[in-house]
């Protein structure tokens, strides 16, 4: 059965997937070498704790250089394999959570697809911090935060994260919905968690009074 202590937080992971992207390529990455991103990769596959802090040790980006093939991360593999330190490691080493691979997956997929419950928690609560962070940060510098909703507006005057996003087209693959930016809408890890809702709301649904609340959505 699917744990239901994580559809409660369907929000904070759906913020990860309407904002990843594939990270870039940072200049300080030409002194990596590519025999030192498998070895890091095989390393977060075994647990090897020892050798990854050697490796973070002698470049911090070694915690999170995707490979050029697949686009594997560190995070992406530890969170595959189960390594629960490992991946709280790598996060405390600046791995970023929301980094996709070629084929659009992100540690959660990885995490939730092999039913690794603890790590998709560790993602999530990860990803409710760094949003949070982030807000503050916006607010900080005057940049102007999602405004709450305004009594009397209309969902199409609400405020979003992309001006232009209600008028967006999508793109449905087999994976996900995608907006004109290639940014996911949804994705199809989130289906366990539509499932484990639905469940609550229809066992022993006699004399229950649902509201259904979308969030998420760029």
């Amino acid at each position: 059965a699917f744990p239901l202590h994580i559809v409660s937080k369907h929000l904070s992971f759906t913020m990860s997937a309407t904002t990843t992207t594939i990270v870039t390529t940072d200049e300080s990455e030409s002194s990596l070498q590519p025999e030192k991103v498998q070895v890091m990769l095989q390393a977060c596959a075994s647990g090897d704790a020892s050798q990854i802090s050697s490796l973070v040790s002698e470049h911090y980006l070694y915690a999170r250089k995707q490979e050029e093939e697949g686009g594997k991360a560190p995070l992406m593999v530890a969170a595959m394999a189960g390594h629960l330190n490992v991946v709280q490691y790598l996060l405390e080493q600046g791995a970023p959570w929301n980094a996709v691979d070629r084929y659009g997956r992100c540690a959660g997929d990885y995490a939730t697809n092999h039913q690794h419950w603890e790590i998709v928690n560790l993602l999530v609560d990860h990803a409710t911090r760094a949003e949070l962070i982030l807000g503050a940060v916006m607010r900080g510098n005057g940049q102007t935060p999602i405004p709450p909703s305004s009594p009397g507006c209309s969902v199409s005057q609400e405020p979003s994260t992309k001006p232009n996003y209600l008028r967006q087209r999508l793109t449905f693959t087999n994976d996900a919905i995608l907006d004109e930016e290639k940014d996911a809408v949804m994705m199809k890890w989130e289906k366990p968690l539509m499932e484990a809702h639905a469940q609550i709301l229809t066992d022993n649904s006699l004399n229950k009074r649902v509201m259904n609340v979308g969030f998420g959505m760029g």
